[in-house]
């Protein structure tokens, strides 16, 4: 299936093909950033353990992931769940060759046909606050 996102975008997407959704509740995410022309984009995700109602005592995650300046950040809105990893991420539209967080560099390659960066086991999750710096 293709699928087409706008500029500007953030999308958390489950790769791992599964026979139910309920199965998919502990695969990593990928990311898929979409830049704009402005090399910007924005998203928030939400997040429960899918099976219970305990999202009314706070057990959710709600977070906003911002590409801006050359930084893609996650930051909490509010909730405590621990989310699943995060095990790829996709950037499209960027000029960047390289991703770097806390300073070490990250295990990323560069299609530049197709102006997409993608980063391997960047050692994020949703829940956690993180930066990633792009070169």
């Amino acid at each position: 299936i293709n699928a087409e996102y706008g500029g500007g975008s953030v999308i958390p997407v489950k790769k791992r093909l599964r026979r139910s959704s309920e199965l998919m509740a502990g695969d990593p995410y990928t990311l898929v950033v979409a830049l704009t022309k402005q090399g910007e984009a924005r998203g928030r995700v939400y997040n429960d353990d899918t099976k219970t109602f305990n999202y009314k005592q706070g057990q959710l995650l709600y977070t906003e992931i911002t590409f801006a300046n050359n930084k893609l950040t996650n930051r909490a809105i509010s909730g405590s769940y621990v989310s699943p990893d995060i095990e790829r991420i996709v950037i499209l539209g960027v000029e960047k060759l390289s991703a770097s967080r806390n300073g070490e560099g990250l295990i990323a390659s560069y299609d530049k046909s197709k102006r997409v960066l993608t980063i391997k086991k960047p050692a994020v999750k949703l829940s956690e606050e993180w930066t990633i710096d792009f070169q």
